[in-house]
């Protein structure tokens, strides 16, 4: 199947023949089998699953319909394989294997209930408004499926920015269109100017998709107001969280949007080249948008003239290291113009030149405002936090993954609704936004909402959009010290009070984990934090001091247990704790013996055994492998 067009677009017409062409694909006659081709499917062996998918209708000799497409966000089902046959709607399966993935296809058109999660009547599509209602009159035999729209997960989802995830092949530009891409362009481009278009951008309040969520509309009329020429968009994917990000599910899943989002950018504000920058670990994401600049190019869609309106805009990939060491715009501009030098004239394009920066996110939503109009995207989210924000939702959680939901939903929601709560016999104790240089939020304060005013006033904030969850397990000194650990490596090292204050901090942060520390500590974080938050030259060294303050309003009492009881309440911290053996529950099995690193377990067969503290390095393996829980932590 040919994923680009064979002739270029230069009119609306040309739009609308492109579009015909996307939705025959989208809905074919016949059953479609769709698996879930981005990273996080590939890595739980979605390449397999489709392998098997197209050897069993080889072998059948049917000549269905197969399709790639992106990321849901149901991350902790993985990998999933979608069924559409007409008159069934769209049955998503999770946790396929490849010999199960035989099985689905064996059964259509009817299904397998054990396997499936919820089904799929109808596409939404907030950039044009409609709603594509499938004929699911035969939905088949599965009694008590849930649409997505009633499923907990998905239910007070509004996918804005993942408005394609999951429903299109990422590579096709033609389904692209057919769900109204490039239609926001070509209204812009012939209806409005620079001007009228960034008072769309005004009016809809949005605000940077990342640390610190400044409003785009400021930072693209300074763009727009600069003498300097040429001027250059950037985009980068975010990299906060411990995992893939949502930035770079999007490129995975839905390139064409981020790249109609930077010529809508740069038509608003004059620029005349973009550049992508994704780190060398995201390959996918790479490949994607890379077949996205090339189709666009092809279309007419990217480059001189584009749409036959005579503005030009024209965007190239840029890989290389991490750049991610500072938050700081510029900073994280110079690390990417360095990748460029040995290309002289991208180099001498670049060197000076006024810029905006914003992630992968931020970029996506510009083509639903375009078409939408600003006063529409203004009434999702709250008055001063327009919009929708992707969440990841990670840590001690049942349904790990992404959600897109309005700005202003509450932290509970998040927890216990979209992530599915705690696993059975666990209780929150907090969680942590914006990813590893958020603040803390304790449980008792869950009726927050997460909105950029609200969370800051908390000593948090949204940052990278992540919400990693604790249970009752989680010692708040430790997860401190590791939060502050990575900031303090990912340290530019440019100003003082990062460069040395983190490293300060980390220092007393290991003194209190370990028993060693005394009262003055407590102070003595706290004058360092203020410092940090004073007089850091960007935001990362600012939310490090976040870090440390928020843990220290909201679980001072661990910190002082820590200091003045040497004890560790979560019984985490292994230089206070001890293990030891309850006589009563021991059976004498001698599973500990051998896997004891120090020797420290002794006993005789048949016997209870001891545990010998002056050898024991609290690594817990013996109570790992105890069968009868006879090994407790005091």
């Amino acid at each position: 199947m040919s994923r680009a067009p064979a002739s270029r677009v230069r009119c609306l017409d040309d739009l609308h023949k492109l579009a015909a062409e996307g939705r025959s694909q989208l809905y074919p006659e016949g059953p479609k089998i769709i698996a879930g081709m981005a990273g996080c499917g590939r890595r739980a062996g979605a390449l397999e699953l489709l392998q098997a998918v197209r050897e069993e209708l080889e072998r059948l000799q049917m000549g269905w319909t197969v399709a790639p497409t992106g990321c849901i966000g149901w991350c902790s089902q993985e990998p999933l394989l979608d069924v559409w046959v007409p008159g069934r709607g769209r049955i998503t399966y999770g946790r396929v294997t490849p010999g199960r993935a035989r099985q689905i296809v064996r059964a259509i058109p009817n299904s397998l209930p054990e396997l499936a999660l919820a089904y799929l009547p109808g596409d939404d599509n907030v950039l044009t408004g409609v709603y594509t209602r499938y004929d699911c009159s035969q939905l088949g035999n599965i009694e008590g499926l849930l649409p997505y729209k009633e499923h907990p997960r998905f239910r007070n989802q509004v996918r804005v920015v993942m408005r394609n995830c999951g429903l299109l092949d990422p590579e096709s530009l033609a389904e692209y269109v057919s769900r109204g891409g490039y239609s926001a362009l070509w209204h812009v481009l012939r209806m409005q100017s620079p001007a009228q278009f960034l008072d769309q951008i005004g009016a809809s309040g949005l605000r940077e998709r990342s640390s610190p969520g400044t409003y785009i509309e400021a930072r693209w009329k300074r763009l727009r107001d600069a003498a300097a020429v040429p001027k250059s968009l950037f985009c980068c994917v975010r990299e906060d969280g411990p995992g893939p990000s949502p930035d770079s599910a999007l490129l995975e899943s839905d390139p064409y949007s981020v790249l109609e989002g930077m010529t809508l950018g740069a038509y608003a504000t004059g620029a005349r080249q973009g550049f992508i920058y994704l780190p060398n670990t995201e390959p996918l994401g790479a490949q994607m948008i890379s077949h996205a600049i090339h189709a666009a190019k092809m279309a007419g869609l990217l480059g001189g003239n584009i749409l036959d309106s005579g503005f030009g805009f024209d965007v190239r990939v840029v890989r290389g290291e991490p750049v991610s060491g500072c938050r700081e715009e510029n900073a994280v501009i110079h690390g990417i113009q360095q990748m460029l030098q040995p290309l002289e004239t991208v180099r001498a394009s670049c060197a000076a030149a006024p810029s905006c920066l914003s992630n992968a996110e931020t970029w996506a939503n510009i083509p639903v405002i375009a078409r939408r109009g600003g006063a529409w995207f203004a009434d999702i989210g709250t008055p001063q936090s327009s919009g929708t924000r992707v969440f990841t939702l990670s840590g001690a959680v049942t349904d790990a993954g992404w959600a897109e939901l309005p700005l202003g939903i509450s932290i509970a929601q998040l927890v216990e609704q979209i992530a599915g709560g705690l696993a059975p016999g666990r209780e929150c104790k907090a969680v942590q936004s914006g990813g590893p240089s958020g603040g803390f939020i304790p449980v008792d304060r869950f009726e927050l909402t997460a909105d950029y005013e609200t969370l800051a006033a908390a000593g948090s904030g949204l940052g990278s959009g992540e919400i990693a969850v604790f249970d009752d397990h989680t010692c708040m000194v430790e997860t401190a010290h590791a939060a502050l650990a990575a900031l303090q490596g990912k340290s530019c090292g440019r100003c003082i009070p990062c460069r040395l204050g983190t490293r300060r901090m980390v220092e007393v942060l290991d003194e209190i984990r370990s028993g060693e520390a005394k009262q003055p500590s407590i102070e003595l974080l706290e004058d360092l934090a203020c410092l940090l938050k004073e007089g850091s030259g960007c935001e990362r060294g600012r939310a490090a001091g976040d870090v440390v303050l928020s843990s220290l309003r909201y679980f001072r009492d661990e910190y002082l247990a820590h200091i003045s009881e040497r004890r560790c309440p979560a019984r985490f911290c292994r230089a206070l704790i001890s293990f030891v053996v309850d006589t009563l529950l021991c059976d004498g099995c001698g599973a500990c013996l051998p896997i004891c690193p120090t020797g420290a377990v002794v006993g005789d067969p048949g016997h209870a055994h001891l545990i010998a503290q002056t050898r024991c390095n609290q690594c817990g393996a013996c109570r790992e492998v105890c069968a009868a829980d006879a090994v407790v932590v005091l």
